[in-house]
């Protein structure tokens, strides 16, 4: 069947004008999202330097808190990443999960290595160097290069070394869940310079372990901040060749198209997808996202308020004077409101529905219940908190897509498919 991508007359009555206002709005708070996790980033880096610098239970506990700000910054930019393939690319060295641990860092005895994944248990920190591809990389003198070499062709998806989730696990450790607590409680020795006061956990350990695993920390550190970097100067639209500038002053439409798909993809097959479905059907650890830190309910909070920053126009972060207040001249929901009054009345319910049961996700986690605990088995109230957001969530995702219709997308929403226009 053949579906018109003409605007409704509602749309045509603004015509391309408004578009353009909502997309370059969309093209500032891309810049603004990112350049706030870029600067979270760089806390990181410093805290990181400093734990390494000097280290203590309580530059551990500062490097770790970091993480939390920096990774809470980043989860409002992957409203972005889903309809723009420079930044759905870009993300797998940024973001990727979950973690073969066991690639990094010592395990349990109880940790189950992967038997399709023949580096599920290598240890870049135990072993003075490993083969990827028959290709052997020393340990030793890791580096960038080497590090993407192992992240992108050793052809596994779990082999994650770089990126937030790769630093959480050097910072935390594994989540053995044999308490409350559920973090990993990785000892600040494991970043011992001294030759005698170098820990494995709670094993001495040979300081070359320690050198490697705090060379690791590093390096990680470093290559997250840059990648930050980049991404935020291709949103930034002052050179003629940025992806901002593409995304602002291209085709309308496109830019449309891939903004509406970004909410979608985030909020529906993402999020209630993937993030929370998937991981309440099988109650496993390992399908938190955040699964060493425990910090899963602000990382989905944050994805929340990404989508709400994008459709009202709106970014602000109050830690980075960057980041200050920003509001776009027209925003998606002013768009919307134009189109179709009702609807727009309805996404705004729908939002605050999914605010509310995010909310309540993010006050229990808070509270020492967890995500990893409430898709326990036999966890009641868990299980309604999750479903209640799940269903918010792909509610959500529904009215976008309606959204997407009255402006003239219907079925051709996703970026990848082709745009047919109609004659008329």
């Amino acid at each position: 069947m053949f579906y018109s991508t003409k605007p409704s007359a509602a749309v045509s009555a603004h015509g391309d004008v408004a578009k353009r206002e909502v997309l370059r709005g969309y093209r500032r708070l891309g810049h603004r999202s990112f350049e706030a996790a870029y600067h979270s980033a760089g806390q990181l880096k410093t805290q990181i330097k400093r734990l390494l610098v000097n280290p203590s239970d309580e530059a551990l506990l500062t490097a770790r808190q970091a993480w939390r700000d920096a990774h809470r910054d980043y989860s409002r930019t992957e409203v972005f990443r889903f309809g723009n393939w420079i930044v759905d690319d870009w993300e797998t060295s940024v973001n990727a999960w979950p973690v073969d641990e066991g690639l990094l860092d010592y395990v349990d005895r109880s940790y189950e290595a992967s038997p399709t994944n023949p580096l599920a248990r290598q240890n870049l920190v135990s072993q003075p160097d490993i083969q990827v591809g028959g290709i052997t990389i020393s340990a030793n003198t890791l580096d960038w290069a080497q590090l993407k070499f192992i992240h992108a062709g050793s052809d596994n998806e779990s082999n994650v070394v770089l990126g937030y989730h790769a630093i959480e696990f050097l910072l935390w450790g594994q989540d053995l869940h044999r308490s409350e607590r559920g973090a990993g409680q990785r000892p600040w020795t494991d970043y011992s310079a001294a030759a005698e006061g170098c820990t494995s956990g709670i094993a001495p350990a040979p300081v070359e372990h320690c050198q490697r695993r705090r060379q690791l920390l590093q390096t990680m550190a470093e290559h997250l901040y840059s990648q930050l970097a980049t991404m935020t100067l291709d949103w930034a639209g002052n050179s003629p060749t940025s992806y901002g500038l593409h995304i602002a002053e291209g085709d309308v439409d496109e830019g449309l198209r891939r903004m509406l798909f970004g909410i979608i993809r985030l909020a529906g097959d993402e999020m209630a997808g993937e993030r929370m479905r998937v991981a309440l059907l099988t109650h496993a650890p390992e399908e938190e996202q955040d699964c060493f830190s425990d910090d899963t309910h602000q990382s989905l909070y944050n994805n929340a308020v990404g989508i709400q920053n994008i459709y009202y126009g709106h970014y602000q972060n109050d830690r980075y004077q960057s980041g200050e207040h920003y509001q776009a001249p027209l925003s998606l929901a002013a768009l919307a409101r134009r189109v179709d009054d009702a609807l727009a009345d309805q996404i705004d319910e729908a939002i605050l529905r999914t605010q509310l049961a995010l909310s309540a996700i993010q006050r229990l986690g808070e509270g020492g219940q967890t995500f990893d605990l409430l898709i326990r088995p036999g966890h009641p109230e868990g299980r309604r908190a999750i479903e209640k957001a799940i269903e918010a969530l792909q509610a959500q995702s529904q009215l976008f897509e309606q959204l997407g219709g009255r402006l003239g997308f219907e079925n051709s929403l996703n970026p990848q498919s082709p745009m047919r226009r109609s004659a008329g």
